[in-house]
């Protein structure tokens, strides 16, 4: 297992956790933020009835300009 599979799991992993967490994160340009656990990256998602819809995974070590301009297109 090489660090893109650890990576991809974790990521997996942080995403899976919002079945039972979904809606208690901070909410960033309209959209609830969860900060990955192992890497520097956020997830993005918003919750609509019983649905989870994951709009961006970020990595966040981009500019501040870049993260924003990408949340508006969403």
């Amino acid at each position: 297992m090489g660090v893109g599979d650890y990576f991809i799991d974790c990521l997996t992993s942080d995403i899976a956790s919002l079945k039972f967490f979904a809606g208690i994160h901070p909410i960033y340009f309209g959209l609830y933020k969860i900060n990955s656990k192992r890497f520097p990256f956020a997830v993005y998602y918003d919750v609509k009835e019983n649905f989870v819809r994951v709009g961006a995974v970020i990595d966040m070590r981009k500019e501040p300009g870049t993260i924003v301009a990408r949340l508006k297109q969403l």
